[in-house]
């Protein structure tokens, strides 16, 4: 848990005066707060940067991140001040006294409203990508709205073009994004552009009017296939003018989008106003505290309190205790609220109750009956049954039968989702999962059920795509078939149990082998192996495959040919061509007698030895600092087929070698510039002295550190020796002390020194 959480601020500003804490996460506090000599609002955002510190993250790098001094000051808060406080940097910015999109739509915003918000949102967007400048973080929280109506767009992911890959903790510490509103190249690639801002602010507009978002987290986390259109989900009728604006918004492919934000801007102005129902509202899925106050006026008193009974309820409570049901789950209310029998009362007594629904034996049974004959009645949907229950539920609050029956009614759902999964009927399954999002709540089973279905969308386009691919003549399309077996492993990845895919691969696999017995009859061992392999490959399991594994076996003139393979590859292993060069080397053609029989003794002892043998030659290479040739021996027995599970280990050791290569190189590379710049011993951790000691931490023995270091004291010497000179023995004596501190060896130091104090 990070050492950021709680009501105390961690630092201190000069200057300013902490007030209350607004927010808080994991990684980061931010506070209102106020300049000591004024009474001016601000804001003070905290990021605790301790794995920064260490992994030699600057003061400039941050300024450079986080100072913001080109922003637009009329669409981001202005950054005021941006320093550090021991293992915490900050930032000061203009506090903005207004709403983020998501509170905004508890009170509701009329379909007009929206759309020039839209616009406007756009138009700000537009003024950052004109300075070269991309949000990459847009999502509802990160959209407000002052008491004038200015809208503003805050939390900017950090702008890291220009930096080295920036470092793991780097991005734990400031990457916040919200993947579902992400574009898919953002996702793969990490850079932020005008389309992908573009793309999140269609996937906050479909959000908004239809209650959830276009595509579930990790649709675009892979893409097999970068060009595939996913199709988008089907809006209400009552938005239908925005499809066509949202379609092209939400492409998956960057250049089919909007070219502009003002393009964007334009679309959301052109779109027919006056064809809405002028009525139509926007809202949250949860009530409002005065919307329950309106619906139950006669109840409650100006204080929340009924006069003739004594409830008391808080309208925190009444806000928590009451959800909009998945009738109405869209968030989008036409006219009045519609509220009867759609939200679930919790925290009401039993006289709540009786108002909201009615009372009485005869009208409990009927409940009862009704909720009942919904839960047995295939062709109703969840929403419906579960607002019975629930009506059921007002009327007996204290029944608990009636809570049992409604998780009941969940697992069945639920359960019937499974099966269709496991059934392959997915379109069943989906339409029942979407209604099941809409409705149930705090489910992780439909998490799980939502990745599930999605996968199989996925593979499910992989699968046309790669039906799709151009047919040719069998006999002379080995190559296509070859990658078609790669395409429908990855279906299968996706979906283990696509039938679509396993059949194509049976068919792939059917024909190698029937080539592959072509290619025997001729006595073409070489293409009957390669055949062979390929079937295999497709589809281990045919029995096809183990007839021409027999014949094979059965064959004189083949043992003849193994023996001349094996012949040939220890030759090539008493040359010491193991692994390489490829096409001749005993590796390959240890496996090439291993695909034809898997039990030779002779090939797998072999296998076994050249393995051993590639490791320990690895090893001493990796030791002697050569990781060069040891990284490209273990590419080389890689291709050659040897296991890569025998090679892991060395293969994970060469990596963290490379790394510690690096850091020393990019220490002792810092350590010349700042030599330059005359930043010998100072400030404290960016002077080239400082970098060399950590390069000496790392590699105590590493020559380059220790003559750099050597400069160091001579080029300190001589300032000694010139401050000295010129009348500031002060001065001499600290530079004289630092070079005598780096070289203590250099016993001439310490002479001249025992000199200047007589």
């Amino acid at each position: 848990m990070s050492k950021l959480q709680g009501n105390t601020p961690v630092i201190q500003i000069p200057g300013f005066e902490f007030i209350k804490l607004i927010s808080e996460s994991p990684r980061s506090h931010v506070w209102s707060c106020r300049q000591t000599q004024s009474s001016r609002a601000l804001a003070a955002k905290i990021f605790d940067v301790s794995a920064l510190i260490a992994d030699g993250f600057s003061d400039r790098d941050f300024l450079r991140l986080f100072g913001q001094a080109d922003f637009p000051e009329d669409v981001c808060p202005r950054v005021l001040a941006c320093d550090r406080v021991g293992d915490y940097y900050y930032q000061v910015f203009d506090f903005i006294d207004g709403q983020t999109l998501d509170a905004l739509l508890y009170e509701g915003l009329s379909i007009v409203a929206f759309g020039e918000l839209v616009v406007r949102v756009a138009q700000g967007l537009n003024q950052l990508h004109v300075h070269d400048i991309f949000h990459g973080d847009l999502n509802p929280q990160n959209i407000m709205l002052d008491s004038a109506g200015n809208v503003f767009l805050i939390d900017l992911l950090p702008d890291f073009r220009g930096f080295e890959t920036p470092s793991e903790s780097l991005l734990n510490i400031f990457q916040h994004s919200k993947l579902p509103y992400m574009s898919p190249e953002l996702i793969e690639a990490g850079e932020a552009s005008a389309q992908s801002d573009l793309f999140s602010l269609s996937a906050v507009m479909y959000e908004v009017l239809t209650g959830e978002l276009p595509y579930t987290q990790g649709v675009f986390e892979t893409s097999e296939s970068p060009n595939l259109v996913i199709s988008l989900p089907r809006l209400p009728e009552q938005f239908r003018h925005f499809r066509g604006l949202l379609e092209k918004g939400l492409q998956a492919v960057s250049g089919d989008r909007y070219e502009s934000a003002l393009e964007f801007s334009d679309a959301v102005e052109l779109i027919d106003h006056e064809d809405f129902e002028r009525e139509i509202r926007i809202k949250n899925k949860l009530i409002s505290a005065e919307e329950l106050e309106l619906a139950g006026a006669s109840l409650f008193d100006a204080s929340g309190t009924d006069s003739g009974r004594g409830i008391s309820v808080s309208k925190s409570n009444s806000v928590q205790g009451m959800r909009w049901f998945a009738a109405i789950t869209g968030a989008v209310l036409l006219g009045a609220f519609l509220w009867a029998g759609f939200f679930k009362i919790e925290l009401f007594p039993r006289e709540v109750a009786e108002f909201f629904t009615g009372s009485g034996s005869s009208e409990i049974a009927e409940a009862r009956n009704e909720a009942q004959s919904l839960r047995e009645d295939p062709n109703q949907g969840l929403s419906t049954i579960m607002a019975a229950y629930n009506r059921l539920m007002a009327l007996t609050p204290e029944d608990q039968s009636v809570s049992q029956q409604i998780e009941e009614v969940r697992g069945e759902w639920v359960e019937s989702i499974k099966e269709a999964l496991d059934q392959g009927d997915y379109s069943f399954a989906e339409s029942r999962l979407d209604e099941a999002e809409a409705v149930l709540v705090q489910m992780p089973e439909l998490n799980e059920l939502s990745i599930q279905l999605q996968n199989w969308k996925r593979a499910e386009s992989l699968y046309e795509v790669s039906r799709a691919k151009p047919q040719g003549v069998i006999e002379d399309n080995a190559t296509r078939m070859s990658s078609l077996i790669v395409s429908y492993q990855n279906v299968l990845r996706l979906a283990p149990s696509h039938q679509g895919a396993l059949v194509e691969l049976k068919l792939i696999a059917a024909e190698f082998t029937r080539l592959a017995k072509e290619a025997f009859a001729v006595r073409d061992l070489t293409g009957t192996i390669s055949y062979l392999e390929r079937a295999q490959a497709a589809d281990a399991s045919i029995q096809d495959l183990e007839d021409v594994r027999d014949l094979l076996s059965q064959a004189v003139e083949l043992r003849t040919t193994i023996r001349a393979i094996l012949d040939e590859a220890r030759l090539y292993r008493s040359m010491d061509q193991l692994v390489e060069p490829a096409g001749g080397n005993a590796a390959e053609l240890y496996n090439r007698v291993l695909v034809v029989e898997p039990k030779n003794a002779i090939a797998k002892q072999a296998i076994d030895e050249l393995a051993s043998r590639i490791l320990a030659d690895a090893s001493r290479f990796l030791e002697l600092g050569d990781l060069f040739r040891a990284e490209n021996l273990l590419e080389q027995a890689s291709l050659a087929g040897i296991d890569e599970g025998l090679l892991a280990g060395l293969s994970k050791q060469i990596d963290a070698e490379k790394e510690r290569i690096g850091q020393i190189a990019r220490y002792l590379n810092s350590a010349r510039e700042l030599m330059k710049k005359g930043y010998i011993t100072t400030p404290v951790t960016e002077n080239a002295v400082a970098k060399l000691r950590a390069v000496q931490s790392i590699d105590p023995n590493n020559k380059e550190a220790f003559d750099l270091l050597g400069t160091c004291a001579d080029i300190l010497m001589k300032v000694a020796k010139d401050a000295h000179n010129y009348g500031f023995p002060e001065d001499a004596f600290d530079y004289l002390d630092l070079a005598i501190a780096i070289n203590p060896r250099e016993s001439s130091w310490s002479e001249l020194r025992a000199e200047w104090s007589k």
